[in-house]
């Protein structure tokens, strides 16, 4: 769910920064209530067999039926390995070409040192953009291949050495999908200075909120 909330977010940034007044008008606050709500209801749907046929295995917990398990290794090959990584990286090189655009209608239209002030501002918005697509990469290059080899293989005689190898690749593997949250909180907080700055704006209003939440009025006499 979260990987097709991130596809929707480079929609989002594809929809706002394009020159067409159309697609503009997908990145609206009303249009990501209703997306998140149908991706939340499709992404249960979908998943629905995992709280059917999900069960304890020797070693772990796994899907009891055959059909469940094939359609779930297919599923997840579709998904984390092919679908979502090909929806980022192509909407954020759409999203790089309405940048361009963006550049190229400001040069005439502006002065040259606000123009370069905007390329260098859409420059880091691109370049968080192809941070965050790589670090999708590298957190689930393992994932969708694992759970496939451990479909196929999953009823092989295997030796204790072969199974202490693959039971490290797959807890590796896993580790790396609830990694990607965090390296991505710091990497952006490493590189961006606008999300610093947001993100500093954050800490500061829970702090505004206690001031002015007890401040005193002075008694009227």
């Amino acid at each position: 769910m979260t990987r097709v909330f991130l596809v929707l977010a480079c929609f989002d940034r594809f929809a706002l920064s394009s020159t067409n007044a159309y697609l503009r008008q997908f990145s609206q606050v009303k249009i990501a209530h209703r997306s998140i709500s149908i991706t939340v209801i499709c992404c249960l749907l979908i998943a629905i067999h995992l709280a059917i046929y999900l069960n304890l295995v020797p070693g772990g917990c796994g899907l009891t039926n055959t059909i469940a398990s094939i359609y779930n290794s297919l599923y997840t090959m579709l998904t984390v390995s092919i679908l979502i990584p090909v929806s980022m990286f192509v909407l954020s090189i759409l999203t790089f070409y309405h940048l361009k655009q963006r550049q190229n209608q400001r040069r005439q239209m502006q002065q040259q040192r606000s123009t370069n002030q905007e390329i260098t501002r859409d420059q880091k918005i691109f370049f968080v953009l192809m941070m965050q697509l790589s670090l999708y990469f590298i957190s689930t290059v393992l994932y969708a291949p694992t759970f496939a080899y451990d479909v196929i293989t999953r009823y092989t005689v295997k030796s204790f050495e072969r199974q202490a190898i693959e039971d490290f690749i797959a807890s590796l593997s896993l580790s790396l999908i609830y990694l990607y949250p965090a390296l991505s909180f710091f990497a952006f907080t490493l590189s961006s200075k606008s999300f610093r700055q947001e993100l500093s704006k954050l800490y500061h209003l829970p702090f505004i909120f206690c001031l002015r939440k007890t401040q005193i009025e002075p008694t009227r006499t």
